[in-house]
């Protein structure tokens, strides 16, 4: 396991307010009660910026609070920044801080991730006092003896049964499994989903594995297991009501299909199904699953146009403006993401340019420049293997300046012209265009001698 690396203050609190300025996320704890098998951090190779910053004070919370937009949902215990995301309901202050929160912002969603250890029934009742709440629930397994064995869980009891007690308190939530069927075997995985669906779950996610080239040999499986997975899910989302979704989803087209229908909210009362196609949202066609989600979410009781069984159907939909609607879709592209590369090309006037992408993004990349490109020869899409962290790894945040270095030499020695411009994935690199091991991208434009940017 790869020790945090250690880093001045002030660049930590940098990435602590960038996270709640940019995505509302609070971070709160980088201590965890529980050893997790699939746990990230325990395969990261020697070099990776991640940061421990223990259990935060109640005042570096409230400091916090100060850049949060009350008019989105406040992200507790999500990990999506290189601070390490702990339990938080593990922090012995966690009562006062979730109060802090809700007193500041007192109609603002709040969304906590948990491995449901600490959730018994008075903290059950606590929560649904301060509604409205979304709770996030690791599972994993509803087996008490395959959870403690992925993960060193000695509460492992309590956190099976916290899915019935958030259900039965009416609290919203979400159920979530890291898939490891060679492990715990397919029926189990079978008899979580089932029991998340009894216990009241609005939606289960399922989490495909992943793993680096230094993880130990029980947890590498062939990839072909990613699309048995997949098989699987398709298979029993036929046995339960509640939508049961693969993340990250196969996407090799924008068909703006719906994968599932949260129980009791505006779509189900609406009559809408899983398999059903949005094809506009109050007059606007729909051009990808993400751009109809969001249309869908802006409007107020948006009429949407919908495709059943080669069917056209209209369908009102009765909801709030920016509420949730209850639709399930797989996250595909933004089309809005062609215009904001248009004017990066448009200023740097460029004709040749070289957008690198992950394997995992590489097909959507490509179908979004034939259909949303103004000049699709123009821009040429460059697949870029995960060297770094190897493995079965292939998403753009973990790329490493070196990865995009070697791709571009091995497409510069393929190419007949050389790209005026290369554009690279944000999410690969924070506020100071540094990339996981502390490398800027800056560096390839010093190498190669071309303009970059990040898009």
């Amino acid at each position: 396991m790869n020790r945090p690396v250690k880093h001045n203050e002030h660049y930590i609190n940098a990435l602590i307010l960038q996270a709640a300025r940019q995505a509302n996320i609070l971070p709160i704890t980088s201590v965890c009660n529980v050893a997790c098998l699939f746990c990230s951090h325990r395969q990261n190779p020697q070099g990776v910026e991640s940061f421990h910053i223990g259990h935060r004070t109640l005042e570096e919370i409230r400091s916090s609070l100060a850049f949060i937009n009350p008019q989105q949902p406040v992200i507790i215990g999500e990990s999506v920044t290189r601070v390490m995301e702990g339990e938080p309901f593990y922090h012995p202050q966690f009562p006062q801080i979730l109060e802090e929160v809700r007193r500041r912002f007192p109609h603002t969603p709040i969304q906590i991730t948990t491995n449901g250890t600490m959730l018994d029934q008075a903290t059950v009742e606590w929560l649904a006092e301060l509604s409205p709440i979304t709770i996030y629930l690791s599972l994993n397994s509803a087996c008490s003896a395959n959870r403690r064995l992925l993960m060193k869980d000695r509460r492992a009891n309590r956190s099976v049964e916290a899915a019935r007690l958030l259900g039965e308190r009416g609290i919203e939530y979400q159920g979530s499994i890291v898939a490891m069927p060679w492990i715990t075997g397919w029926d189990d995985l079978t008899r979580t989903i089932t029991y998340l669906d009894r216990c009241g779950a609005q939606v289960i996610r399922i989490f495909l594995p992943g793993y680096t080239r230094l993880a130990k040999e029980e947890l590498k499986f062939p990839l072909t297991m990613w699309d048995q997975l997949r098989s699987f899910v398709g298979r029993v989302r036929q046995q339960v009501r509640v939508p049961v979704v693969c993340e990250p989803p196969k996407i090799d087209n924008f068909k703006p299909e719906i994968v599932g229908i949260i129980p009791g909210s505006a779509a189900d009362r609406a009559g809408l199904k899983p398999g059903d196609i949005l094809v506009a949202v109050s007059g606007k066609p729909v051009l990808t699953r993400v751009h109809g989600f969001h249309l869908t979410y802006q409007l107020a009781n948006p009429m949407l146009e919908i495709q059943r069984e080669n069917r056209p159907l209209a369908v009102p939909l009765t909801k709030g403006a920016r509420e949730r609607s209850g639709l399930v879709m797989d996250y595909d592209l933004d089309p809005a993401l062609y215009e904001d590369i248009r004017k990066v090309v448009r200023f740097h006037r460029a004709s040749q340019v070289l957008l690198l992408t992950s394997p995992l993004a590489y097909t959507r990349m490509v179908l979004g420049v034939n259909k949303f490109y103004p000049e699709p020869g123009q821009l040429k899409v460059c697949r870029v293997a995960s060297r770094f962290f190897g493995g079965s790894i292939m998403a753009a945040g973990l790329l490493t300046v070196a990865d995009f270095s070697l791709a571009l030499q091995q497409y510069l020695a393929a190419s007949a012209t050389k790209p005026e411009l290369i554009l690279l994935p944000a999410i690969a690199f924070d506020q100071r265009g540094r990339d996981l091991t502390g490398e800027t991208y800056h560096k390839l434009a010093e190498t190669f001698g071309i303009q970059v940017e990040v898009i």
